[in-house]
């Protein structure tokens, strides 16, 4: 850069005065995106004007700065290069037939000088977004025109974001893996959006006001990617907080059967969009934070739970303790099965309880609960009752009875820590008032060799069929169940590994 005097500063390492910025010359950049890691995220993605910016004009302020570009400094047929921090205030209405890139990590706020200017992108133009840009002041609006080009791979903050085409020739935007935009209004008045996997807009109002159709095309989903939640084929996500409007003309596409776009919006607000026969491809909710999980990076904020399954958990209970009773330990039998969802941004987290009771042996009415940070949650009131049988029935503990099929209950959204795991989740069962614990969960009286249930880390254990002894189904020499109780769960810790022949129940429900 050249200061007022005709010296050349280098504004990579000195201070700039840019009072005088009409004096003020941009020079060439002498760098390519592979010698200064630009491009690392997409080498193979961008076009191949972007993989050598050796004569791109290099745009460049000391962090934070403000940087005055009149109109001739963005002008016909240039390719501009930004990779340092700044606000770049605008007066141009358009940049044509230019090409502006922002490097990777780097933050950019367009500044509008006036209500009458629109950061604008126009014909035959690019705007190749690595970094963060805003945009704001004047009309706070960004408009790609026709023949226009805007590819992100960071993130765009703006208030509204139109596209402009003639009917002919339409403006573009390709939203890569991973990318953000955020706005009030999103209108798309003749444009075609290209969103990638774990794309994701965040606007309030979806419209066309006018011009054209408005196309919103799908990619095909990456599988390699970890942001969909297995068993869920959505590939991107707009998130819209208030309303779609004149949505006719708004249409969404794929190029097969797994690309699909999840809109969160509420029903109501969706102005026909979801009944629209041709748009196989897009699916609505009121509330899709557990329908898709796109991992927070530092230009996407992230959305949604991560869902991870944390395995299952066998709780074998005895009504009577701290009474003995009959110690079969299957007055309840239920499988324990917790789905962790940790928000995106690890903020927060909850879980998904799953409880599957398996067999009733007892005569008592038992309720069911879970703890998770001292806070209690009903899984049943009635085990009986949840099995379809009066009280007092034995449900699948005695060998050569009818069977009746286990009853699964789901209790979802439960708040927990985001390291959760099975030791902050407690089971226990309320008879007649009274709390009964599993024996490494508080039930457990070593001297006396009684305990209130155990808690296996299987969810194929073998419980001890109606009135057989848990020490007697369990006692093979050196995996003794009583061996375990007197050390107080530190020893024999395999014992149910172990089961002794004949003494469990082994019939298929």
């Amino acid at each position: 850069m050249n200061d007022p005097s005709g010296v050349e500063i280098d504004i990579a390492s000195s201070t700039v005065d840019v009072n005088n910025i009409s004096s003020v010359k941009l020079s060439r950049a002498s760098i390519s995106r592979a010698n200064n890691k630009l491009g690392q995220t997409l080498p193979e993605l961008c076009p191949d004007k972007l993989k050598d910016l050796s004569s791109f004009i290099k745009v460049e302020t000391l962090s934070r700065s403000n940087l005055f570009l009149e109109d001739y400094y963005f002008s016909y047929d240039k390719s501009y290069l930004i990779e340092s921090d700044c606000n770049i205030y605008i007066n141009s209405k358009r940049f044509n037939f230019d090409m502006i890139y922002v490097a990777p990590g780097v933050k950019v706020n367009f500044i509008l000088k006036n209500k009458d200017i629109t950061f604008s992108i126009g014909s035959h133009s690019m705007l190749f977004n690595d970094g963060i840009i805003t945009v704001s002041g004047g009309s706070e609006t960004m408009t790609i025109y026709e023949g226009a080009e805007f590819l992100n791979n960071g993130s765009l903050t703006v208030s509204t974001l139109n596209f402009k085409g003639n009917g002919t020739i339409e403006p573009n935007a390709h939203l890569y893996k991973y990318s953000y935009i955020k706005c009030k209004v999103l209108s798309l008045d003749s444009g075609y959006i290209t969103m990638d996997t774990g794309s994701y807009i965040n606007c309030d109002v979806l419209t066309r006001t006018q011009g054209q159709d408005g196309v919103i095309s799908i990619a095909s989903i990456d599988k390699e990617s970890p942001v969909n939640i297995d068993g869920y084929d959505y590939a991107a996500l707009i998130v819209v907080n208030d309303k779609i409007t004149n949505s006719s003309g708004i249409y969404v596409s794929g190029n097969s059967e797994n690309s699909k776009l999840l809109i969160q919006c509420k029903e109501g607000a969706r102005d026909g969009l979801d009944k629209n026969p041709d748009s196989q491809f897009v699916e609505f909710f009121d509330d899709a934070s557990e329908l898709i999980y796109i991992n927070a990076t530092s230009t996407n904020p992230g959305f949604g739970y991560k869902q991870t399954k944390l395995g299952t958990v066998t709780y074998c209970m005895e009504d009577q303790y701290p009474a003995m009773g009959d110690f079969d330990l299957n007055d309840v039998v239920v499988k324990i099965s917790p789905t962790l969802l940790l928000k995106s941004d690890n903020s927060s987290a909850k879980v998904n309880i799953s409880c599957k009771i398996v067999a009733v042996g007892a005569t008592k009415v038992i309720a069911g609960y879970i703890s998770i940070n001292n806070a209690e949650t009903l899984l049943f009131g009635n085990a009986h009752k949840e099995m379809g049988v009066n009280n007092g029935v034995f449900v699948n503990t005695e060998k050569g009875t009818k069977k009746v099929a286990p009853v699964t209950i789901e209790k979802n959204g439960i708040a927990c820590n985001v390291n959760f795991n099975f030791d902050d989740l407690k089971f226990f069962i309320r008879v007649d008032n009274h709390d009964i614990y599993a024996a490494d969960q508080g039930g457990i009286n070593a001297s006396s060799q009684i305990i209130g249930g155990v808690r296996i880390p299987d969810e194929n254990f073998k419980y001890s069929i109606e009135r057989k002894k848990i020490t007697e189904t369990y006692n093979e020499n050196g995996f003794k169940i009583s061996d375990w109780i007197s050390s107080k769960a530190t020893k024999s810790k395999d014992w149910y590994k172990h089961p002794s022949a004949g003494n469990y129940f082994d019939e298929e429900l």
